[in-house]
């Protein structure tokens, strides 16, 4: 599974870029503007190609998500902290599809299995935040992991390999947006995730 995380701020031709590579393949989009306003939401998802939003999860502004038929939200590790376990499964029965981050493999193994997966990481230094360095805390599959891990931070082509023995997938941020070429190097990142035994 490969998601993109979008450009924290707002980018020229940004829904042409999802678009495709949407069609290049692209499992899963995200849309995280932590600074954004519900207007700027609604401007991109309108861009995305109707076949494409079921693939589209929102970070922010939640309650949008039903104007365009959207079953996917994202929760940080903080406002995850707020939710009760009912108010998780009214969630899930209504159809929603619930994803998180998380930080440590303790994290990983105490989510809910009501989220579908959850972000960890950083496991490379990031690309898009300066500072923001790999974590020390390694993750290993195990039984006491029910809900999906998809890596995040740093991914790049050169590196993807190194993650499929311990992750489920890998989030993309600064190795695309930063990109000159990002169809190009989507492409490379997915070639190599999806060859066997690398």
């Amino acid at each position: 599974m490969l998601i993109l995380i979008s450009s924290p701020s707002k980018i020229a031709e940004e829904a042409t870029l999802i678009n495709r590579l949407f069609d290049e393949g692209l499992d899963l989009f995200h849309i995280r503007r932590p600074q954004g306003s519900e207007q700027e939401s609604r401007a991109l998802i309108e861009k995305i190609q109707s076949n494409h939003l079921p693939k589209v999860s929102i970070h922010q502004h939640h309650h949008i998500a039903t104007d365009y038929g959207m079953n996917r939200l994202h929760f940080s590790e903080q406002t995850r902290g707020t939710l009760s376990q009912d108010t998780l499964q009214n969630m899930s029965s209504r159809g929603y599809k619930l994803s998180t981050s998380v930080h440590s493999t303790e994290g990983m193994e105490l989510l809910s299995n009501f989220f579908s997966y959850a972000f960890f990481g950083p496991v490379f230094d990031s690309i898009s935040k300066p500072g923001y360095t790999a974590q020390t805390d390694s993750l290993k599959r195990s039984s006491q992991r029910h809900v999906k891990a998809v890596a995040i931070g740093g991914v790049t082509a050169s590196n993807i390999h190194q993650l499929k023995e311990s992750f489920d997938g890998a989030a993309l941020l600064g190795s695309i947006w930063s990109s000159t070429s990002p169809i190009y190097h989507f492409r490379q990142i997915r070639r190599i995730w999806n060859t066997k035994d690398q």
